[in-house]
């Protein structure tokens, strides 16, 4: 995982000099933030995608910090946007750490399919409205709805937990620079704001969240 053949590498790069290619876009309503914030993030992610300057390997919590520096570059407003760290675990998370968490395995990861994909000790995305917009997920840029994405990604993987903290404070939190970027702080000590919740309590927690301005 710590490596890459080089004519992958050539690809990507290429797709980031000469363009990637054009991708369906949904078509939102500009009547709310949520619609607003996802016309103005997908393009940025789809580009995002490819770029190596943005997209490392084994380096989910650093590239979602890159993309969203991208996006404030760009002038995005991100109240609306929600870094989730996710995590499988068997200890209760009062008392969390390193030795309880359970690997995760991605079925629909850039980096190998299926049982190819490498195992993750927790992985890092981006929740922009209604989408998760997911630098590791398949081999195209895909925004997709926060159900069907961890269906095709973490299908039939139980004690799922996710937690998810405002973009503009995750970004405040890292302006000192990347390099100093500490996953722990989310992943094991968090704050009582931001509770990691069960998959399917976060998921019934974005039901209706930013639908009614949607229009496909």
């Amino acid at each position: 995982m710590k490596t890459w053949p080089f004519r992958m590498s050539a690809i990507l790069s290429l797709l980031v000099v000469f363009g990637a290619p054009a991708f369906n876009t949904p078509a939102y309503s500009s009547g709310s933030s949520c619609a607003q914030l996802l016309d103005q993030a997908i393009p940025v992610f789809n580009q995002a995608f490819f770029d190596l300057r943005i997209y490392r390997i084994a380096d989910c919590q650093a590239n979602v910090l890159r993309l969203l520096q991208s996006l404030k570059a760009q002038q995005t407003d991100l109240k609306d946007a929600q870094v989730l760290y996710i995590f499988r675990a068997t200890a209760s998370l009062d008392d969390l750490d390193r030795s309880s968490l359970i690997w995760l395995h991605p079925k629909s990861a850039k980096l190998g399919i299926g049982p190819f994909a490498p195992p993750w000790m927790f992985h890092v995305n981006l929740l922009v409205g209604t989408k998760i917009l997911d630098l590791d997920f398949g081999h195209w840029p895909s925004p997709i709805d926060a159900e069907e994405y961890f269906r095709r990604m973490f299908p039939q993987q139980a004690e799922i937990y996710v937690r998810s903290v405002p973009a503009e404070e995750y970004l405040a939190d890292y302006l000192i620079g990347i390099e100093d970027h500490d996953w722990r702080k989310y992943l094991f000590h968090g704050e009582p704001r931001y509770p990691a919740r069960r998959l399917p309590d976060f998921l019934s927690s974005q039901e209706g969240a930013c639908r009614e301005a949607m229009r496909f």
